[in-house]
């Protein structure tokens, strides 16, 4: 007796193997799909096709094939196999696959002649005998069902089930996955629109100096269109040779780490001209610091320079174009004294120009730019000519900095200038633009990275307020319940306002337009706002990633009065869909994660969710004097469940009992399903075995208290293996076996029995 107890047990233990190899098998397998449907560039039909296809593959069915919703009916758009003959095929609602789509549960079929859920004239016209479907679904609504056939009766298992619903939620992260790909690539062409849009020359290059972006501007300017110049050499289409070697220098200089530089130098046209550039270029680092684009932005001062020509040749000429020129003309003496300054400078500076007359230029320079001002100075006296542009802050009548482009001309030696000729620019708003194009460069990475959502956010916010002038910006996000607001982004508001919105609500509505600013549904918001002395002065929603509803908005807060320009409403267009896209792609990584740990019908711990938190448990009984327990459970009779009163009510046993566990244990302890019937328990801090042996009794009774299922009373019990560890040196691969094999010799001696090793 005891041999023929042996060979039973070795019988099984082969079985399982074989069992975990299959399952090892099939992960591997799934594993290989979920890195196809990651491929960059991969469309959502591809998408479809690889999921079919690797359906077929793994559960070895006759066909395979996706049917979408399309309006009441269920339409065949994706098939191999014995489906692809039928492909484009309806199916009505009421159909198995139409069960399936409505309820959101995979479903099985064993025999299509003697079940009333199937269409019977379909099955027929594909020779189909037996089925498994499971829902697609999208933004937490049905979009259709994977499905796979068979020649044969009952030629699907459990597993198989478990593996075509594994493939389809596959596809609904696959799809989310893509449309938030598809929402940065829509982010990125408006970007390019305002470049378009710029009248200044902008050029990017790439490491090795080769063009990636030519803008409407420069196509005008050149003569060149995009196509022509795109991956081609700056050096070789634009540079005149004498010139060369300066160019290059500067563009060295950007890689090895210097941020930004100014050059002037002359542009070939296509048709041979020349023309003066005034270039300001700027180095954008990527994750590793190194330049990976070089952004150069030109203004065409052909003009301007063959003014200061002339200045040589008339002197009413010289006043004429001065007094009217939109930049400061200054002339300095060698010491930095002014001796004359254009009305240019009243405009710009807010001067009174008589009055600095005589006065050091230097003074006007911002302190921490001072000590450069004054070795571009030294340089300049030093020799005779143009020198290149420097950029730095002067001093405005009303106490703020301007930013300014200066470039020097050394005309000491010249008896009719007898000074130094200042050429001072405005730059403000180029600064301006060169922000917002690092600034939205910059979160669109952290999107893409994954950083986490609020920090992503507060920079986005913090890159609005630098941009709109005394603004203060606020992301606030509805809950689930689509009325109370969350703050997840308000960098400058101070902690009064933000606890008072956090948790206010709103009535607007399904479709809400989170329109701030007039929708009455946000009245309580602005009287919020207003108590604190702000006001809404514009806004923009929020969307989710389907577009059918706000899920919050992005507000710009000022003083009463304050308002917000055309440029910048534009900005914030772009900045609401840049939040949506933060928003829906942390909710998707959120939802890969819960997915990776843990079980999707009965929400506990996934078996690798649990191996980790059975290995820290003990690492941490090493050093403490307690016992830790392990139990492995495994149900009397579930096979029985399943066949009596079909798999939906399998799972909806598998779920009560999980809930009543989860319930009934401490927080502290750890419930897992680690596949079928199969459970696991982990509990820490016990005194001796007779409270594992308690806990054993416990998990034992609340396994077998019965369940109604759909009138029905279904009641099951469990065979429990319970191994215990204290001290050092335990392998949580080795605890798993003892249990697992104390749980066998559980069942050996009968059903609803704990066995503890």
């Amino acid at each position: 007796m005891d041999d023929q107890h042996l060979a039973a047990r070795e019988a099984a233990t082969l079985g399982r193997l074989h069992a975990d190899q299959g399952r090892v098998d099939r992960l591997a397998a799934i594993a290989r799909a979920h890195a196809e449907l990651s491929a960059p560039g991969l469309s959502p039909s591809a998408a479809l096709t690889v999921v079919v296809e690797r359906a077929l593959a793994i559960t070895g069915a006759h066909g395979a094939g996706v049917e979408q919703v399309e309006g009441d009916d269920l339409v065949l758009t994706t098939a191999r196999a014995s489906l692809a003959g039928v492909r484009g095929r309806r199916l009505a609602t009421a159909s198995l696959s139409g069960l399936c789509a409505r309820t959101g549960h995979a479903l099985r079929c064993d025999d299509t002649h003697a079940d009333p859920r199937v269409d019977v004239a379909a099955a027929l016209e594909s020779g189909t005998r037996s089925v498994v479907v499971a829902p697609l679904t999208y933004d937490r609504g049905p979009t259709g069902v994977l499905k796979v056939v068979s020649h044969t009766t009952a030629a699907f298992t459990h597993a198989d089930v478990i593996t075509i619903e594994l493939l389809a939620r596959l596809v609904d992260t696959g799809l989310a996955h893509l449309a938030t790909v598809s929402a940065l690539t829509d982010e990125r062409d408006s970007m390019s629109a305002i470049l378009e849009a710029m009248a200044s020359l902008v050029v990017v290059l790439d490491p090795e100096g080769r063009i990636v972006r030519f803008n409407r501007a420069s196509e005008l300017a050149t003569g060149w269109t995009r196509h022509e110049v795109l991956g081609r050499p700056f050096w070789d289409l634009f540079v005149v040779p004498e010139e060369l070697d300066g160019a290059r220098g500067a563009f060295l200089a950007l890689k090895r780490g210097h941020p930004t530089s100014q050059l002037e130098i002359h542009w070939l046209t296509r048709d041979g001209r020349r023309r003066r550039i005034e270039w300001s270029n700027t180095a954008i680092p990527g994750n590793d610091g190194e330049p990976v684009f070089i952004i150069g932005t030109g203004v065409d001062v052909t003009e301007a320079r063959q003014a200061e020509a002339a200045l040589r040749d008339s002197e009413a000429r010289f006043r004429s174009l001065v007094l009217n020129a939109s930049d400061i003309v200054a002339v300095i003496d060698r010491d930095a004294t002014v001796e004359y300054a254009s009305p240019a400078a009243e405009r710009l500076l807010g001067w009174d120009v008589a009055s600095h007359i005589g006065s050091s230029a230097l003074e006007l320079i911002h302190p921490d730019e001072l000590k450069l001002a004054v070795e571009s100075m030294v340089e300049t006296v030093a020799e005779p000519g143009v020198k290149l542009p420097l950029e730095l802050r002067l001093a405005h009548a009303d106490g703020s900095w301007v930013p300014v482009e200066m470039v020097a001309n050394n005309r000491l030696d010249d008896p009719a200038v007898a000074g130094i000729v200042m050429t001072i620019r405005d730059i403000r708003e180029r600064k301006r633009m060169e922000a917002l194009l690092i600034g939205h460069s910059r979160v669109l990475e952290m999107v893409a990275r994954r950083e986490p959502l609020e920090a992503t956010l507060d920079a986005l916010a913090m890159l609005i307020e630098s941009y709109v002038v005394g603004a203060r910006c606020a992301v606030v996000l509805l809950d689930e319940d689509g009325h109370s607001l969350r703050t997840a982004a308000a960098p400058s508001l101070t902690p009064d306002v933000r606890r008072a919105i956090e948790g206010a609500t709103v009535h607007a509505g399904e479709g809400m337009t989170a329109d701030v600013v007039t929708d009455p549904g946000w009245d309580s918001f602005r009287s919020l706002v207003q108590s604190h002395g702000l006001v809404p002065a514009w806004s923009v929603p929020v969307a989710i990633a389907s577009g059918e509803r706000s899920m919050g908005a992005v507000i710009i807060l000022a003083e009463p009065g304050g308002r917000v320009t055309a440029d910048e409403r534009r900005l914030l267009e772009l900045s609401g869909r840049l939040t949506a896209i933060a928003v829906n792609e942390a909710a998707t990584a959120v939802d890969l994660d819960y997915r990776a740990t843990h079980d999707l019908l009965t929400g506990l711990a996934n078996r690798a969710l649990f191996l980790d938190l059975l290995e820290r448990a003990l690492a941490r009984v090493e050093r403490r004097p307690w016992l830790v327990a392990l139990l492995f459970l495994d149900f009397d009779g579930f096979k029985l469940v399943n066949d009596r009163f079909g798999h939906e009510a399998g799972d909806e046993l598998l779920r009560v009992v999980a809930g009543r566990l989860r319930d009934a244990l401490r927080p502290s302890d750890t419930v897992a399903r680690f596949g079928g019937d199969e459970f696991a328990v982990l509990c820490e801090d016990l005194a001796d075995e007779d409270d594992a042996c308690v806990l054993a009794e416990r998990v034992g009774a609340l396994i077998a208290e019965p369940v109604t299922i759909e009138g029905a009373t279904v009641a099951v019990t469990a065979s429990i293996g319970v191994a215990l560890a204290r001290g050092p040196g335990i392998d949580p691969g080795t605890l798993l076996r003892t249990a697992d094999q104390a749980m066998y010799a559980a069942k050996e001696r009968g059903e609803g029995i704990y066995e503890l090793r």
